[in-house]
């Protein structure tokens, strides 16, 4: 009997007995059971009966990520478009300056409901935080649309019906129409 369920491995065609002497058991299968028995433990345990597979070693899942990086580098973007301060956004959203600027630099991971909060804040698209992330053409921001997030930002900041409505004044105003 041979061995053949056991990943390669083959019992010895002249098998010894375990033991020899007037109590050793007669059935010369058993010598053979535990070599196979054996070869299972030790190609279980990754030792010299089998090859194990090499593997990549990978980062921690909590680890940042490339994406991370990026996220972080288009937060720290657009937060300067918007000529706002780590304070600043760090008040709005609720954390310290020192989580803000570990998001920028991509030491820490920015949670789903974070980039949200973030998106809201800054007053762009979630998939704006994306950009450069893939391989899709980036879209760039004209100067006139990096003017208009900045007025929408400083719009959503307004806290009363009166301030908004001197905005209004002011833009419409400014831009030339009665």
């Amino acid at each position: 009997m041979t061995g053949s369920g056991v990943r390669g491995a083959l019992a010895p065609t002249n098998p010894q007995p375990l033991e020899s002497g007037p109590n050793s058991n007669s059935d010369d299968s058993a010598p053979i059971l535990v070599f196979n028995l054996l070869a299972i433990l030790v190609s279980k345990k990754g030792g010299g009966m089998t090859r194990r597979r090499q593997t990549v070693p990978r980062k921690s899942s909590r680890s940042p990520t490339e994406v991370d990086k990026q996220v972080g580098r288009n937060v720290r973007r657009y937060r300067k478009d918007m000529h706002m301060t780590l304070n600043e956004l760090a008040d709005q959203l609720g954390v310290s300056q020192q989580q803000i600027q570990k998001y920028e630099t991509g030491d820490s991971r920015i949670s789903a409901s974070m980039v949200l909060a973030i998106s809201e804040v800054l007053n762009i698209g979630i998939e704006d935080l994306f950009i450069g992330t893939s391989n899709l053409k980036k879209s760039k921001k004209t100067p006139l649309e990096t003017a208009r997030r900045e007025c929408q930002m400083w719009i959503d900041r307004a806290s009363s019906r009166e301030t908004l409505r001197q905005m209004a004044r002011v833009l419409k105003a400014m831009s030339g129409e009665n």
